[in-house]
């Protein structure tokens, strides 16, 4: 018996089916037939090399779409890193305004306990105050009433002294002696009063 010999076209098919495809995409399914003595090799041939551009076509636009699809990929992966560089420096702002406000707040707090401390201070300073005016003004009143007393037993106790009163003297003029002829005996007697 004669052995036939393999046509072309089972040997593409047998070599597609060989070789791995990468995923999505197609892959020609080419169906075997038995190509007798008569028919041309060059049709067969023709056939195939139709078969094989139009796979060949289908795998560039798929080549095509998916480059495509990369760039796209790749452009939105760079966005989306520029986005997440921006809010990680947006996040250490925050970390940092957040840890500067945390200070602040702890600064406040420690004025505002000096300033409690602070007002209690005065406030039991302002009491011991109030509590020693009041004890001024009960002194001040029991002083003033014992002036009071005081005064009324000095005007009760107070002899009524009189004063006297002394009329002004007149001055006379000193007289001159005169030669008279009177007697010693009849000096003035105004100056005896």
């Amino acid at each position: 018996m004669a052995r036939k010999r393999p046509s072309v076209s089972d040997m593409i098919q047998e070599k597609v089916q060989n070789t791995s495809t990468p995923e999505g995409e197609s892959v020609i399914d080419i169906t075997a037939k038995e190509i007798t003595q008569e028919e041309s090799s060059a049709e067969e041939l023709e056939t195939t090399v139709k078969q094989l551009q139009e796979h060949l076509e289908n795998t560039r636009q798929n080549q095509e779409k998916l480059q495509q699809q990369i760039q796209e990929l790749q452009a939105a992966l760079s966005t989306k890193e520029a986005t997440i560089k921006n809010l990680q420096t947006s996040l250490e702002k925050m970390q940092n305004n957040e840890e500067n406000l945390r200070q602040k707040i702890q600064e406040l707090q420690s004025v505002l306990s000096e300033k409690d401390v602070l007002i209690e201070r005065l406030n039991q300073e302002l009491r011991e105050a109030k509590q020693a005016a009041v004890q001024l003004a009960e002194a001040n009143s029991k002083l003033i009433e014992e002036a009071q007393v005081s005064k009324k037993q000095k005007e009760i106790s107070k002899p009524v002294s009189y004063r006297k009163s002394y009329r002004a003297i007149e001055k006379i003029p000193p007289k001159q002696p005169q030669e008279s002829t009177d007697s010693p005996d009849s000096a003035p007697m105004w100056l005896l009063d």
